[in-house]
């Protein structure tokens, strides 16, 4: 019996590794901050780089996990003071993909998942209406968000151009903001 079990998990490993590929993408972030508290939150542009290992799990089925380095700022106008914030994270997304082949070489793709992101360094500076400023490291206390992911991606070869939508739910912060974040990439594909 155990080596029936092991063989099928040697199988299983092999059809596996055999539909996997890795890569590399990179692109631009536009990140908005979200809270309870009474605020006019700016759109930052910041970036994003890292790599991503995808397995194809049946059909057109895939799970596609991502190490992300990404710079998050953000800004946000209170009534007496504006925040704003240079975060650089690492970011761990991990999405299910459901790709739609369009002919040989080009698929769409909808994507869905969860993301972890932990706080690295930064700042933080805050304005207020008085001539009074504060400025501090960003990441004092450690700072991590949990949240959704979601969108949309095309790929030609083995080109990938995606458009992804980051939604936080979970934030360990002093005051509970969470960042919501559009992501534009482009992406490569090694292997076939």
């Amino acid at each position: 019996m155990k080596r029936v079990l092991v063989a099928s998990f040697l199988l299983l490993f092999i059809s596996i590794a055999g539909y996997s590929q890795f890569g590399v993408t990179g692109g631009i972030n536009l990140s908005s901050l979200r809270s309870d508290a009474d605020n006019n939150a700016n759109i930052r542009l910041g970036a994003h780089i890292g790599g991503f290992y995808e397995v194809r799990l049946f059909n057109n089925f895939y799970l596609q996990p991502q190490l992300l380095f990404s710079h998050d700022p953000t800004s946000v106008k209170y009534p007496r003071a504006e925040e704003t914030t240079n975060g650089y994270y690492i970011n761990l997304p991990v999405t299910f993909s459901y790709k739609i082949p369009l002919n040989e070489k080009s698929k769409i793709g909808f994507d869905f998942g969860v993301y972890y992101s932990y706080g690295l360094f930064g700042n933080k500076k805050i304005r207020y209406t008085s001539e009074y400023n504060y400025s501090e490291p960003l990441f004092q206390d450690h700072h991590a968000e949990i949240g959704l992911i979601g969108g949309v991606r095309y790929e030609q070869d083995s080109y990938i151009f995606s458009t992804r939508i980051r939604y936080g739910l979970i934030s360990r912060t002093v005051i509970d903001n969470k960042v919501l974040l559009l992501m534009l990439s482009v992406g490569y594909k090694f292997g076939k």
